[in-house]
């Protein structure tokens, strides 16, 4: 979900939608790693697609890290 900030609180209902979709990206992708083993770079589409489905997000990039010592995937 999205924090009820004081800053989100001025976000308009298309932007409150679409900063949603990050936290919906990482479910989606968490969900699609549990039910088929995929690749790092199929995960990372999977990210993406969701995130830019808004039309009005922009990514400057996506890692996948290592939980035990943050390095990339």
């Amino acid at each position: 979900g999205l924090a009820l900030s004081s800053r989100n609180a001025r976000l308009s209902e298309k932007q409150l939608e679409s900063a949603t979709l990050i936290s919906r990206a990482m479910k989606i992708a968490e969900d699609y790693s549990r039910k088929k083993n995929v690749s790092v770079r199929e995960l990372k589409e999977v990210i993406r697609d969701v995130i830019l489905s808004s039309g009005e997000n922009r990514i400057d990039y996506i890692e996948i890290l290592n939980p035990e010592d943050l390095r990339p995937k």
